[in-house]
């Protein structure tokens, strides 16, 4: 849950803004240390093409980026092959 800081404690300084697990911020806004905020976004994490959650180098899920770009809008090119290269050819010397 997302919480902001109300007072000084532990973790947090006023004002400071943390993803904490739901047990610890119950317990915080009961205190009064903390509010709750409701950013209204959840968020996201990248998976890998068999369902699990992509992990960085340092342990954390990758968030997905959020873009307004359609991909409907985007130009495609066509992919345009390479042209096949003949062999060069090697000329049987004259014999002696």
């Amino acid at each position: 849950m997302k919480i902001k800081y109300l007072k000084q404690a532990p973790q947090g300084m006023p004002g400071d803004v943390a993803e904490v697990p739901d047990l610890q911020a119950s317990i915080l806004i009961k205190l009064k240390f903390a509010e709750a905020v409701d950013d209204g976004s959840i968020i996201q994490f990248l998976k890998n093409l068999n369902g699990t959650s992509v992990v960085d180098d340092f342990g954390s899920f990758v968030e997905l980026q959020k873009t307004e770009i359609n991909p409907e809008m985007i130009e495609q090119k066509p992919i345009q092959k390479p042209k096949p290269v003949k062999p060069k050819q090697i000329r049987a010397s004259k014999a002696k």
